[in-house]
Formats: C-alpha cells, structure tokens, sequence
C-alpha cells in the first residue's frame, strides 16, 4: 500500500493528457521505511505546451496505457508542478485526443534519463520532471553556509543563460568552491524545487560543477528579471560583500571524534550505536569526522568559544587532521596552536569562507 506524506498535495481538478511515452516494463524500488518493494510504471504525458511525468503505481492497468492516447487523471497526487503520481484512489478513464503543440519538446522516461540528466536550458530545468545539466553565467554568489551542526556546507548561485534565470543551490564539496560573479558553470544532476514558494535547482550528491570557457555571449540581467530575487535574503549580500576578519583559535576545551555513515545522502551523519540515524544502515565511512570545541580570539575579544567540525578545521590548519584515536587528535590540535586564520562567523557561531592566504 502507497502511503502519502502530509507534504503530498492531492489534486482536486482532473488532468486530461496524451501519453507520449510507456515505460517498457515495470519498475520497482525498495521503501526504506517500510522495507517493502514498490512497483510502478512511468509516463510522460502532455497537453498543449506543458509536458508531465505521471507515476503509476496502480500496475495492473499497464496494458491500458498505449502512446498517443489521452487519458483522464482524476485525484492524482502532485509531486511538484509537472509531476503526478497515480495511486489506489485515482480515477483513469479513456477521453477525447487533446492538442499537443508540434513543437514541443517531449523529454525522455525518467528511467532513460542519463546519470547526469538532460542537457536543458535553465527555465526548462526548472520544470523537468528529471534531473538535469544546465550551463550558464553566475549572477550573483551568496556566502556560505553551515547547517546541519556544521557538518554540511550550503552555497547559492544566481546563474543565466540565454533563456532566463534560475537560482541552484549547492551542497557540500560543490558549495566549497570558489565561485565568482561571470564565471560559467556546467553543473549536472540538478532537480526542480519549491522553496518558500519560489523554484529553483537543487544539486544532488552525484552533481558536479565544471568551470567551462564563456562562450555563451549572455546579456547581464535586467532589473526586471532581478526583481524576482530581490527579497531572496541569500543574495542580500553577495559574497563581495562580506567581510572577513582575522581569527586565532588559542585554546582546546573538547575534541571527539565519530563515526560517520558511508552514504553520501546521509551527508556525514553521526552514527548512533552503529547505526545512521537517517537511512538506517549499518556501514560506516573510512574517515571520521571530527567536533571540536575551540576558544578564540579576534579584533580584541579573548576567550570566546567556538565549535568546529573536521572540514572547517583542516581547511584553518591548511593540513590534515588524524582521526585514528580521539586523543591522537587532541594532541595534534593542542600541538597546532595557536591557529590563525581569515574568516567570517555567522550569528549561529559558525565559521565559513575560511582563508589561509597571508
């Protein structure tokens, strides 16, 4: 049995699609949650110039759906603006042939989709039901982030290419790098999401962003397409604007090191008696990660503690930091001390934009 999250919003209208494409046979996953295998089938349909990605999970009614047919979709889920899935309680029904405008571009099924996903212009990304490569010219850079006790990094770009704008946030080793305003970028693997009710991309842990040469010849924005990020409060202050400030870590008060879970979605998370508190599973990553509470001062304030995680020491120390044996580790921060360094601390006391440059 399917089960619906509150976050899942049920359509009330009915949809009247054709059916441009049938999965060749049925797919299947296993729910984590439940650990049960999930059967379904996909389609990609269309009305007019808007093209969808139908899930059907009703796979007794495979024989029923042929290319070039319409189809009436009546309480179906919406998993996004192009995206419906067809469960227990929806009604299908054969209806009449609804137009399908020539030249509309009918991407491929989900399960043809190549790993890095269809190379799309940014306001198709947008709405693909698949995971796409964009290019384009950066805009704007926000400041990086820490979330997640430190443990993962957060960074959004404002890109263009000829067709529009679109904003892709990037996570981890892809929101570390170092980004500036004109610079090009091919990212792959990147999916539509709402967040606080605005689109955007959102960056997977198999993207990968590519500096490329400018060749695209794009306009800079005008003021009326930046109108739509203007209270988008990651770009109030672009990365040019922050102001770094030197800071010293001067003393050592704790040091742990942890166990980390091996997958990548799971984006370190601490393991909990030999378990990851997020998927469940039991395989650690060979490195660990490391938390350390630090004091430190700078620009005349002495004494004042901060938490640090493995990334954001290592990149202070300009070297690695063993992780074998917790006191292993302590003596190699007490031995590095003092640790200077340029960089920004958010009102979350997280340190980001690190800088060992003199």
């Amino acid at each position: 049995m399917l089960r619906i999250s509150p976050r899942n919003i049920r359509m009330d209208d009915t949809k009247v699609l054709k059916v441009c494409r049938v999965s060749k046979e049925i797919q299947a996953y296993k729910n984590s949650k439940t650990d049960k295998m999930m059967k379904y089938f996909n389609l990609v349909c269309a009305e007019n110039m808007k093209t969808y990605h139908v899930r059907v999970y009703l796979t007794g009614k495979y024989e029923m759906f042929k290319e070039g047919m319409t189809y009436k979709f009546k309480n179906a889920v919406a998993k996004g603006e192009n995206e419906l899935w067809v469960t227990k309680d929806t009604t299908i029904a054969y209806a009449v042939p609804v137009t399908v405008h020539p030249s509309l571009q009918i991407p491929p099924l989900p399960e043809d989709v190549p790993p890095q996903g269809v190379v799309q212009d940014l306001p198709s990304a947008l709405k693909s039901p698949s995971k796409s490569t964009v290019t384009g010219k950066i805009v704007k850079v926000s400041p990086l982030k820490q979330v997640r006790d430190g443990t993962l990094s957060v960074k959004s770009l404002l890109m263009k290419d000829n067709d529009g704008l679109a904003k892709v946030c990037l996570f981890s080793k892809n929101a570390e790098m170092n980004y500036e305003e004109g610079d090009v970028v091919q990212i792959t693997s990147v999916y539509p999401k709402q967040f606080l009710n605005m689109p955007q991309l959102t960056t997977t842990s198999e993207s990968r962003c590519q500096f490329i040469p400018n060749t695209l010849n794009v306009s800079d924005p005008t003021s009326e397409e930046l109108k739509a990020f203007e209270n988008d409060t990651d770009f109030l202050n672009s990365t040019s604007d922050i102001s770094t400030k030197a800071i010293t870590l001067t003393d050592v008060l704790e040091a742990d090191v942890y166990e980390i879970c091996a997958k990548q979605g799971c984006r370190q998370k601490k393991m909990i008696k030999g378990q990851c508190p997020v998927c469940g599973g039991q395989e650690s990553a060979t490195e660990k990660n490391i938390r350390a509470l630090f004091l430190y001062e700078s620009e005349g304030q002495k004494d004042r503690k901060i938490t640090m995680f493995k990334g954001a020491i290592e990149s202070a120390m300009n070297k690695n930091v063993p992780t074998t044996d917790k006191n292993e580790t302590l003596m190699f921060l007490i031995e590095s001390l003092p640790i200077s360094f340029s960089g920004c601390i958010s009102a979350s006391n997280i340190v980001y934009n690190i800088n060992t440059d003199a």
